[in-house]
């Protein structure tokens, strides 16, 4: 009888434990959650990201990276979304700006497969608005969220990253 009631003593903190690691887990990989604050806000997908990466880990920076497979009611919903001065479409002459958000050390993690038909915006944390990729803003010391939507593949990617 003492063995099972040490043993039920050792199995509570280890499931609290294990509560907390699958709360923070889940909690990381919803961008909808995590990008809340953004005010006026853009459509961010609802639920747990398909793919979810932190890039930089345990550092003052930050560089996350959720990707979403859309349904057909979130695609419908971010098509309503698009008209709303925020989102603009890519170009030639944006993506070596968007692929920047995308790369670490070097090391690039832009999708190989993101297609002509696409928008993005960006959301600068400090100024507390949408910014243009092209706006004359703070070199350093910055946090900015890059939102894009892939019309032709239903995907969406949000990117979290300060420097």
């Amino acid at each position: 009888m003492k063995k099972r009631k040490k043993l039920f003593l050792l199995l509570i903190p280890v499931a609290l434990i294990l509560f907390f690691v699958l709360f923070i887990q889940i909690q990381s990989r919803t961008a909808s959650d995590y990008f809340r604050d953004v005010k006026p806000s853009v459509y961010i997908p609802r639920g747990i990201a398909d793919t979810y990466t932190d890039l930089l880990g345990f550092s003052i920076d930050e560089h996350k990276l959720w990707e979403y497979k859309l349904n057909f009611t979130e695609k419908n919903e971010i098509e309503e979304d698009l008209d709303n001065g925020k989102w603009n479409k890519i170009t030639d002459e944006t993506m070596p700006e968007i692929a920047y958000y995308f790369t670490v050390n070097s090391d690039s993690y832009m999708p190989d497969d993101i297609s002509d038909d696409s928008y993005y915006c960006i959301y600068d944390f400090s100024l507390k608005r949408f910014i243009g990729i092209d706006e004359d803003v703070a070199i350093l010391g910055w946090h900015r969220a890059l939102f894009i939507f892939d019309k032709e593949t239903s995907r969406y990617y949000c990117v979290s990253m300060s420097v």
